[in-house]
């Protein structure tokens, strides 16, 4: 099972356009055509009602000689209601773990594609605003997927 998500399209045009603009992945996650995926799981104990899915693994996106530096670590898509977050790892945790930090907000698309669990849309929270800094909380990113196919 993968979460897979393109953040935003522009973003990931302007990375590839900076001469030392670079994206990476590391602990499994990947780096697909026109978007990131990382390994996941779904929480066992959790019910239809919440869906919990936690990813492993870190995609960075990198550039500007270092003043870019967007590391996106151990996404978790947290469901219900047909609403949730998505969070990911504090990213600049400097003397143990920090609790995940709640980057945006996601709502369920109605119809999932085949082989996904769930698509959802994607909007920045304040929290993702200043991770982000080039887009303000409630900017629409690019939609999610949690997949089954590999």
């Amino acid at each position: 099972m993968w979460i897979e998500w393109s953040v935003k399209a522009s973003l990931l045009r302007y990375v590839a356009s900076m001469s030392d603009g670079a994206y990476e992945a590391f602990d499994g996650a990947e780096i697909r055509p026109a978007s990131f995926r990382w390994p996941c799981v779904a929480d066992p104990g959790e019910g239809r009602a919440r869906q919990v899915f936690r990813a492993r693994g870190s995609v960075v996106l990198r550039g500007h000689g270092g003043l870019l530096y967007l590391p996106l670590t151990r996404p978790t898509v947290t469901v219900e209601a047909g609403a949730g977050t998505l969070a990911i790892d504090f990213p600049w945790a400097s003397t143990g773990p920090e609790p995940p930090l709640e980057i945006a907000t996601v709502s369920l698309l109605p119809d999932p594609g085949e082989g996904e669990r769930l698509a959802a849309a994607v909007q920045l929270t304040e929290d993702g605003a200043e991770l982000f800094r080039a887009y303000p909380a409630g900017e629409s990113m690019d939609h999610l997927f949690v997949t089954a196919v590999s």
